[in-house]
């Protein structure tokens, strides 16, 4: 009985290893986006998750200065949005009455903004208040971001810049751009995509641990009765 434990402990580490890959996990998708000074631009989210939900709070944080919030839809049906500005975040309650299963491939709503100045500027999201179909709360969903690029076209206003400060903004913009690769959380959508690669890997994988250490078991036994046997003889 003693011999049979570790095969228990190392088949439940692996399991807990791989579990949260097979289920799934629940994050927000967001693209980064490119677009033109004093322009309209959208910005589409979405979840990756396997949860069913009928209300989920949003939390949206941008850059004031660079972005200007324009409103939002949602095109799914039974489903509507209802939002308030503060100037620089914004409160958004997704609401579906019989609740919605999320996808990733799903665009649960769409963000508007207008592009106020050159440059890059970050968009956040969050989540508050999650509740399911079956009105019970649920845990948050992973906060995500993404980075909206402001290009030197459209109309523009204001005073001509001068070389020195169109190389500074350069200069700004390259160091911006090497933060933000550096923080920037990579998305996890392969979770769902491959899931049920990953739950046939897991299987393979701790069917042929417990194999391993069985085979070593029987043998060790076999060996030691073989032993016992001929010092009986």
């Amino acid at each position: 009985m003693k011999r049979i434990m570790p095969f228990c402990v190392v088949f439940c580490i692996l399991f807990s290893v791989f579990a949260p890959v097979v289920n799934g996990a629940d994050n927000i998708l967001v693209e980064n986006i490119n677009a033109d000074k004093n322009r309209i631009f959208d910005v589409n989210v979405s979840i990756d998750s396997h949860k069913t939900v009928s209300a989920v709070t949003f939390i949206i944080k941008y850059d004031s200065g660079k972005i200007a919030w324009r409103g939002g839809k949602t095109e799914l049906s039974q489903s509507l949005i209802r939002y308030s500005d503060k100037g620089d975040r914004v409160k958004l309650l997704f609401l579906c009455a019989d609740g919605i299963a999320l996808d990733k491939n799903k665009n649960l709503f769409t963000l508007k903004f207008k592009a106020l100045d050159y440059g890059k500027s970050k968009i956040e999201i969050s989540t508050g208040d999650c509740v399911s179909n079956s009105l019970k709360n649920i845990d948050n969903f992973e906060s995500s971001s993404c980075y909206v690029t402001v290009n030197s076209k459209g109309t523009k206003t204001g005073a001509v810049k001068t070389d020195s400060v169109k190389n500074q903004e350069q200069t700004t913009e390259s160091t911006e751009t090497k933060n933000a690769a550096l923080t920037q959380k990579p998305h996890k959508s392969i979770t769902v995509i491959d899931e049920e690669n990953y739950g046939i890997i897991v299987a393979v994988c701790s069917a042929f641990v417990l194999c391993i250490f069985t085979v070593t078991y029987v043998a060790k036994r076999l060996k030691d009765r073989a032993k016992n046997n001929k010092k009986k003889k």
